[in-house]
Protein backbone atom coordinates (compact mmCIF):
# COMPACT_ATOMS: atom_id res chain seq x y z
CA UNK A 1 0.00 0.00 0.00
CA UNK A 2 1.43 3.73 -0.43
CA UNK A 3 1.69 5.73 1.47
CA UNK A 4 0.62 9.25 1.68
CA UNK A 5 3.83 11.10 2.80
CA UNK A 6 2.40 14.77 1.68
CA UNK A 7 -0.39 14.52 3.76
CA UNK A 8 1.50 13.34 6.91
CA UNK A 9 4.34 16.04 6.86
CA UNK A 10 2.60 18.94 5.25
CA UNK A 11 0.87 19.90 8.52
CA UNK A 12 4.80 20.58 9.64
CA UNK A 13 5.72 22.93 7.35
CA UNK A 14 5.89 25.40 9.31
CA UNK A 15 8.11 25.55 12.39
CA UNK A 16 9.05 27.64 15.24
CA UNK A 17 10.48 27.92 18.59
CA UNK A 18 9.07 29.11 22.15
CA UNK A 19 11.26 30.23 24.97
CA UNK A 20 10.95 28.12 28.15
CA UNK A 21 10.94 30.29 31.16
CA UNK A 22 14.66 28.60 31.29
CA UNK A 23 15.79 29.60 27.95
CA UNK A 24 15.55 26.47 26.74
CA UNK A 25 13.95 26.46 23.24
CA UNK A 26 10.95 24.37 22.59
CA UNK A 27 10.57 23.57 19.03
CA UNK A 28 6.99 22.93 17.37
CA UNK A 29 4.87 22.95 14.27
CA UNK A 30 2.07 25.29 13.86
CA UNK A 31 -0.74 25.01 10.71
CA UNK A 32 -4.53 25.88 9.93
CA UNK A 33 -5.55 29.42 10.71
CA UNK A 34 -4.48 31.19 14.07
CA UNK A 35 -7.36 32.56 14.44
CA UNK A 36 -9.33 29.29 14.43
CA UNK A 37 -12.12 29.20 17.18
CA UNK A 38 -10.35 25.94 18.25
CA UNK A 39 -7.05 24.22 18.43
CA UNK A 40 -5.63 20.80 18.96
CA UNK A 41 -2.77 20.48 20.87
CA UNK A 42 -0.12 17.61 20.74
CA UNK A 43 2.24 16.06 23.11
CA UNK A 44 4.43 13.16 21.77
CA UNK A 45 5.73 10.42 24.25
CA UNK A 46 9.31 9.51 25.86
CA UNK A 47 12.31 9.63 23.57
CA UNK A 48 9.55 10.86 20.50
CA UNK A 49 9.48 14.00 18.73
CA UNK A 50 6.25 15.79 17.22
CA UNK A 51 6.57 13.69 14.18
CA UNK A 52 5.23 10.72 16.00
CA UNK A 53 1.99 12.71 14.94
CA UNK A 54 2.31 12.39 11.45
CA UNK A 55 -0.11 9.72 10.79
CA UNK A 56 -3.06 11.54 12.89
CA UNK A 57 -2.17 15.64 12.69
CA UNK A 58 -1.70 15.10 8.64
CA UNK A 59 -4.91 13.67 8.14
CA UNK A 60 -6.62 15.81 10.69
CA UNK A 61 -5.16 19.18 8.49
CA UNK A 62 -6.45 17.64 5.75
CA UNK A 63 -9.97 16.96 6.44
CA UNK A 64 -9.88 20.70 7.50
CA UNK A 65 -7.28 23.19 7.00
CA UNK A 66 -8.56 26.11 8.67
CA UNK A 67 -8.52 24.19 12.06
CA UNK A 68 -5.44 24.80 14.07
CA UNK A 69 -3.16 22.29 14.82
CA UNK A 70 -0.07 22.51 17.03
CA UNK A 71 2.48 19.70 17.95
CA UNK A 72 5.22 20.34 20.34
CA UNK A 73 8.98 18.72 20.64
CA UNK A 74 9.01 18.29 24.35
CA UNK A 75 12.80 19.70 25.89
CA UNK A 76 15.38 17.71 25.22
CA UNK A 77 13.29 15.78 22.07
CA UNK A 78 13.64 16.14 18.66
CA UNK A 79 14.71 19.96 17.62
CA UNK A 80 14.16 21.42 20.81
CA UNK A 81 17.42 22.53 23.31
CA UNK A 82 19.15 19.50 25.33
CA UNK A 83 17.22 20.38 28.00
CA UNK A 84 19.23 21.53 31.63
CA UNK A 85 20.40 18.61 34.17
CA UNK A 86 17.00 17.40 36.09
CA UNK A 87 14.64 20.06 34.09
CA UNK A 88 13.08 16.68 31.98
CA UNK A 89 10.34 15.88 34.48
CA UNK A 90 6.72 15.90 34.81
CA UNK A 91 6.23 19.23 36.83
CA UNK A 92 8.67 20.90 34.04
CA UNK A 93 6.91 19.76 31.29
CA UNK A 94 3.29 20.37 32.20
CA UNK A 95 5.05 23.69 32.97
CA UNK A 96 6.33 24.38 29.19
CA UNK A 97 3.04 23.24 27.92
CA UNK A 98 1.42 25.68 30.03
CA UNK A 99 3.77 28.53 29.22
CA UNK A 100 2.99 28.52 25.69
CA UNK A 101 -0.64 27.65 25.96
CA UNK A 102 -0.23 31.20 27.40
CA UNK A 103 1.80 33.10 24.99
CA UNK A 104 1.00 30.80 21.62
CA UNK A 105 -2.45 30.10 21.92
CA UNK A 106 -3.88 33.40 23.59
CA UNK A 107 -7.47 32.52 22.38
CA UNK A 108 -9.96 30.07 22.04
CA UNK A 109 -11.02 26.32 22.92
CA UNK A 110 -8.10 23.90 23.05
CA UNK A 111 -8.41 20.33 22.32
CA UNK A 112 -5.06 18.92 24.43
CA UNK A 113 -3.86 15.25 22.76
CA UNK A 114 -1.29 13.08 24.65
CA UNK A 115 0.56 10.29 24.10
CA UNK A 116 2.33 8.21 26.98
CA UNK A 117 4.63 10.64 28.59
CA UNK A 118 2.50 12.94 26.82
CA UNK A 119 0.10 12.33 28.57
CA UNK A 120 1.12 12.15 31.74
CA UNK A 121 2.09 16.00 30.81
CA UNK A 122 -1.35 16.85 30.86
CA UNK A 123 -2.25 15.08 33.74
CA UNK A 124 0.74 17.15 35.29
CA UNK A 125 -1.40 20.43 33.52
CA UNK A 126 -3.95 19.23 35.69
CA UNK A 127 -1.89 18.65 38.72
CA UNK A 128 -0.23 22.06 38.89
CA UNK A 129 -1.87 24.45 36.32
CA UNK A 130 -6.26 23.47 37.17
CA UNK A 131 -7.12 26.87 36.19
CA UNK A 132 -5.38 27.13 32.93
CA UNK A 133 -7.00 23.46 32.13
CA UNK A 134 -10.61 24.53 33.56
CA UNK A 135 -10.20 28.45 31.17
CA UNK A 136 -8.58 27.16 28.25
CA UNK A 137 -8.54 23.30 27.64
CA UNK A 138 -12.27 22.14 26.53
CA UNK A 139 -11.60 18.50 25.40
CA UNK A 140 -9.00 16.03 26.15
CA UNK A 141 -7.78 12.55 24.55
CA UNK A 142 -5.33 10.56 26.32
CA UNK A 143 -4.11 7.95 24.05
CA UNK A 144 -1.81 4.79 25.40
CA UNK A 145 -0.46 6.51 28.75
CA UNK A 146 -0.66 5.97 32.34
CA UNK A 147 -1.32 7.93 35.82
CA UNK A 148 1.95 6.80 37.61
CA UNK A 149 2.30 4.25 39.94
CA UNK A 150 5.22 2.53 37.91
CA UNK A 151 7.36 2.63 40.76
CA UNK A 152 4.92 0.37 42.73
CA UNK A 153 5.33 -1.87 39.71
CA UNK A 154 8.72 -1.78 40.11
CA UNK A 155 8.71 -2.88 43.97
CA UNK A 156 6.86 -5.75 43.07
CA UNK A 157 9.16 -7.52 41.30
CA UNK A 158 12.24 -9.25 42.18
CA UNK A 159 14.99 -7.57 43.30
CA UNK A 160 16.86 -8.80 39.82
CA UNK A 161 14.92 -6.36 38.21
CA UNK A 162 16.20 -3.12 40.05
CA UNK A 163 19.50 -4.34 38.40
CA UNK A 164 18.40 -4.54 35.05
CA UNK A 165 16.24 -1.15 35.58
CA UNK A 166 19.98 0.61 36.89
CA UNK A 167 21.48 -1.01 34.10
CA UNK A 168 19.24 0.38 31.38
CA UNK A 169 19.19 4.06 33.04
CA UNK A 170 22.84 3.81 32.80
CA UNK A 171 22.78 2.46 29.37
CA UNK A 172 19.89 5.40 28.30
CA UNK A 173 22.08 8.27 29.77
CA UNK A 174 25.64 7.66 28.32
CA UNK A 175 23.42 7.31 24.97
CA UNK A 176 25.14 4.40 23.97
CA UNK A 177 21.57 2.82 22.17
CA UNK A 178 21.62 5.63 19.74
CA UNK A 179 24.49 3.75 17.61
CA UNK A 180 23.07 0.47 17.68
CA UNK A 181 20.00 0.41 14.71
CA UNK A 182 20.58 -3.12 14.11
CA UNK A 183 19.96 -3.75 17.97
CA UNK A 184 17.15 -1.31 18.50
CA UNK A 185 14.94 -1.93 15.51
CA UNK A 186 13.85 -5.66 16.65
CA UNK A 187 13.85 -4.33 20.27
CA UNK A 188 11.25 -1.04 19.52
CA UNK A 189 9.17 -3.73 17.34
CA UNK A 190 8.73 -6.26 20.14
CA UNK A 191 8.43 -3.68 23.27
CA UNK A 192 6.26 -1.17 21.70
CA UNK A 193 4.35 -2.59 18.93
CA UNK A 194 1.76 -4.91 18.99
CA UNK A 195 1.22 -7.57 16.48
CA UNK A 196 2.96 -6.95 12.94
CA UNK A 197 4.16 -3.42 13.25
CA UNK A 198 4.90 -1.97 9.49
CA UNK A 199 8.47 -1.56 9.12
CA UNK A 200 8.01 1.82 8.54
CA UNK A 201 6.53 2.69 11.32
CA UNK A 202 9.61 0.63 13.22
CA UNK A 203 11.57 3.05 11.31
CA UNK A 204 9.81 6.01 12.09
CA UNK A 205 10.35 5.19 15.78
CA UNK A 206 14.03 4.78 15.37
CA UNK A 207 14.74 7.95 13.91
CA UNK A 208 12.68 9.74 16.28
CA UNK A 209 14.74 8.24 19.39
CA UNK A 210 17.58 8.86 17.64
CA UNK A 211 16.95 12.71 17.60
CA UNK A 212 17.12 13.50 21.21
CA UNK A 213 19.41 13.59 23.92
CA UNK A 214 20.09 10.91 26.27
CA UNK A 215 20.53 12.64 29.25
CA UNK A 216 17.18 14.17 28.84
CA UNK A 217 16.04 10.88 28.28
CA UNK A 218 17.04 9.75 31.35
CA UNK A 219 15.59 12.58 33.53
CA UNK A 220 12.15 12.10 31.98
CA UNK A 221 12.01 8.56 32.62
CA UNK A 222 13.03 8.76 36.38
CA UNK A 223 10.29 11.31 36.92
CA UNK A 224 7.62 9.44 35.11
CA UNK A 225 8.72 6.25 37.59
CA UNK A 226 9.06 8.81 40.79
CA UNK A 227 5.70 9.92 39.84
CA UNK A 228 4.05 7.50 41.78
CA UNK A 229 0.64 8.69 41.09
CA UNK A 230 -0.85 11.66 38.82
CA UNK A 231 -4.63 10.64 38.72
CA UNK A 232 -5.48 14.17 40.70
CA UNK A 233 -4.87 15.65 37.97
CA UNK A 234 -7.16 14.19 35.95
CA UNK A 235 -9.83 15.57 38.25
CA UNK A 236 -9.00 19.01 36.37
CA UNK A 237 -10.57 17.51 32.72
CA UNK A 238 -13.89 15.85 34.11
CA UNK A 239 -17.20 17.29 32.53
CA UNK A 240 -15.71 17.94 29.72
CA UNK A 241 -15.46 15.90 26.65
CA UNK A 242 -12.70 13.15 27.04
CA UNK A 243 -11.31 10.02 25.10
CA UNK A 244 -8.91 7.15 26.36
CA UNK A 245 -7.37 4.83 24.07
CA UNK A 246 -5.40 1.68 24.66
CA UNK A 247 -4.03 -1.22 23.36
CA UNK A 248 -4.68 -5.00 24.69
CA UNK A 249 -0.56 -5.53 23.80
CA UNK A 250 0.69 -2.50 25.47
CA UNK A 251 3.58 -3.72 27.32
CA UNK A 252 4.56 -0.09 28.38
CA UNK A 253 1.31 1.32 29.38
CA UNK A 254 -0.56 -1.82 29.78
CA UNK A 255 -4.78 -1.46 29.15
CA UNK A 256 -5.27 -1.65 33.05
CA UNK A 257 -3.53 1.73 32.97
CA UNK A 258 -6.42 3.28 30.79
CA UNK A 259 -9.13 1.96 32.78
CA UNK A 260 -7.96 4.07 36.31
CA UNK A 261 -7.53 6.99 34.16
CA UNK A 262 -11.09 6.65 32.78
CA UNK A 263 -12.17 5.74 36.35
CA UNK A 264 -10.69 8.90 37.50
CA UNK A 265 -11.97 11.13 34.44
CA UNK A 266 -15.57 9.49 35.54
CA UNK A 267 -16.03 8.73 31.81
CA UNK A 268 -16.75 5.87 29.86
CA UNK A 269 -15.30 6.79 27.26
CA UNK A 270 -12.48 3.70 27.06
CA UNK A 271 -11.45 2.54 23.62
CA UNK A 272 -9.54 -0.61 23.70
CA UNK A 273 -7.62 -1.72 20.25
CA UNK A 274 -7.22 -5.78 19.98
CA UNK A 275 -3.58 -7.09 18.57
CA UNK A 276 -2.51 -2.92 19.28
CA UNK A 277 0.74 -1.81 21.29
CA UNK A 278 1.68 0.96 22.68
CA UNK A 279 2.49 3.04 19.42
CA UNK A 280 -1.66 3.76 18.51
CA UNK A 281 -0.86 6.85 16.58
CA UNK A 282 0.92 4.55 14.44
CA UNK A 283 -1.34 1.57 14.61
CA UNK A 284 -4.62 2.72 15.28
CA UNK A 285 -3.87 6.05 14.09
CA UNK A 286 -7.56 6.32 11.71
CA UNK A 287 -9.33 5.40 15.24
CA UNK A 288 -7.09 7.98 17.22
CA UNK A 289 -8.49 10.68 14.75
CA UNK A 290 -12.02 9.63 14.53
CA UNK A 291 -11.63 10.02 18.85
CA UNK A 292 -10.60 13.64 17.82
CA UNK A 293 -13.18 14.07 15.61
CA UNK A 294 -15.86 12.60 17.92
CA UNK A 295 -14.36 15.28 20.68
CA UNK A 296 -14.51 18.33 18.26
CA UNK A 297 -18.36 17.78 17.18
CA UNK A 298 -19.03 17.65 20.66
CA UNK A 299 -17.65 21.25 21.10
CA UNK A 300 -19.61 22.18 18.03
CA UNK A 301 -16.74 21.92 15.53
CA UNK A 302 -18.01 19.57 12.59
CA UNK A 303 -15.52 16.91 10.54
CA UNK A 304 -14.88 14.11 8.67
CA UNK A 305 -14.15 10.60 9.71
CA UNK A 306 -11.26 9.13 8.34
CA UNK A 307 -10.52 5.58 7.25
CA UNK A 308 -7.93 3.27 8.22
CA UNK A 309 -6.61 3.56 4.05
CA UNK A 310 -6.69 7.40 4.05
CA UNK A 311 -4.55 7.99 6.89
CA UNK A 312 -2.16 5.09 7.11
CA UNK A 313 -1.83 5.26 3.43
Amino acid sequence: MTRNTATETVWRQHEGFFTAGDGTRIGFSDTGNRKAPTTVLFLHGWTQNREAWDDVAGPLHERDPELRIIALDHRGHGKSDAAPEGTVNVRQLATDAADFINAEIPAGQIVIVGHSMGGMTMMGLGEYHPGLVAQRISGAVFVATSAGRLLHRLRVVPPVFQVVKAVILGVVAQGWFLQQGYLMRPIISTLVFGRDPRPYDVSRVWDQIRSGTPRSYKDAAESMVLHEDLTEGLSAYRGMPTAVLAGDRDFLTPAGDSRIIAAALQTNELRTYPGSGHMLPNERSSEVVNEIVTVLEALGQPAAPVTRGESAG
